[in-house]
């Protein structure tokens, strides 16, 4: 039995303030603690209404602590007490960027067992020098899109390239310049103005060898003309 004990890893209890540690970090807790020896006890400490995201971190065991002032402070270093000095573990992880556990920490290094804290950057010193050793949680940093090379270097096309690839497969009917207006306003963000003309047939009339206009039924209209045919 003996033997058993000194080869089996260290049983660590992982005590977490959910309040005051956000879920985020509960894959880096688990990964810290891992290194310390078997978890064996993970539990998460708060009024679980406001800390629903705990919930759905897996491996860990939500406890409700109440709504009272320091009730969570309170419920944690009670247990916390409970699984070391009951033997149930033998080393505590706290994770809490919260002063508040230095008594805890200090009550049970001095009687000579290990506490592992856990906590953000902001963690005071008089937490993280009374545990035997302190972790400092980071925030994950979100990956950079992954944006297609072509994406970056992609030029828009110029007004006049996009209206001939849109007008050359209607043929001599060519477009509304109603419909023109609205597509050229959700290609480019701007209206026919920004060209220097105040109307499409002014736009036509400036290149009269590609371009033609003519009124339908009505309906003004701008078309591709064909391209001229070589002399043989």
């Amino acid at each position: 039995m003996i033997t058993e004990r000194i080869l089996s890893k260290p049983r660590v209890a992982v005590l977490v303030d959910g309040e005051n540690v956000p879920a985020v970090f509960a894959g880096r807790i688990i990964t810290k603690a891992l290194s310390h020896g078997e978890l064996i006890i993970k539990r998460v400490y708060g009024d679980v209404k406001q800390i629903p995201s705990w919930s759905e971190a897996p491996g860990f065991r939500l406890i409700h602590s109440g709504v009272g002032k320091n009730a969570t402070d309170l419920l944690l270093s009670v247990e916390a007490m409970g699984f070391m000095l009951g033997g149930q573990a033998d080393i505590l992880v706290i994770a809490a960027s919260d002063r508040d556990y230095t008594h805890l920490a200090v009550n049970l290094r001095e009687r000579g067992l290990s506490v592992v804290g856990m906590g953000e950057g902001k963690t005071k010193a008089v937490f993280r020098e009374t545990c035997s050793v302190f972790h400092e949680l980071i925030v994950p940093a979100e990956p950079a899109p992954n944006v297609p090379v072509h994406k970056l270097t992609e030029k828009p096309k110029s007004v006049d390239t996009w209206l001939r690839d849109m007008l050359a497969p209607l043929g001599p009917r060519g477009m509304k310049v109603t419909e023109l207006n609205s597509k050229m306003h959700r290609t480019f963000g701007r209206g026919i103005t920004t060209e220097g003309v105040a109307t499409w047939k002014a736009y036509a009339a400036k290149d009269p060898a590609r371009f033609g206009h003519v009124t339908l039924e009505k309906e003004p209209y701008i078309f591709l003309k064909p391209a001229p045919h070589s002399a043989p």
